[in-house]
């Protein structure tokens, strides 16, 4: 891998300095998850840690479609595939975030 010490020094920064907060962002990745799964036409995959991937073909919106209706409104998750998505959370994602989060994307799928 080219340049992996630059990724590297970034991974260890993380581990030396913000390794306590990772279970913010596990928690914030639950709270999301468990939104979702309310939302009718998302199919949510079980998260482990700060991703969560989630599936929206029955709300009948390609994955493109749907990120482009969520940036319009000031948010974006990663397209993984034709209806699959990825939403990550990480240091300068609140729970405050997240709630907002779940709002976009409850007018989105409605």
């Amino acid at each position: 891998m080219r340049q992996a010490g630059i990724i590297a020094a970034g991974a260890v920064y993380a581990l030396q300095h913000h390794i306590d907060r990772l279970a913010e962002d596990h928690a914030n990745a639950q709270t999301l998850a468990h939104g979702l799964v309310e939302i009718e036409g998302i199919t949510v995959e079980p998260v482990e840690t700060n991703m969560v991937f989630f599936d929206i073909s029955d709300l009948g919106l390609s994955a493109e479609d749907f990120n482009q209706a969520l940036m319009a409104r000031g948010m974006r998750v990663s397209v993984l595939g034709a209806t699959r998505l990825r939403a990550v959370t990480h240091l300068d994602v609140s729970s405050t975030q997240i709630k907002e989060a779940l709002d976009i994307i409850r007018a989105v799928s409605g």
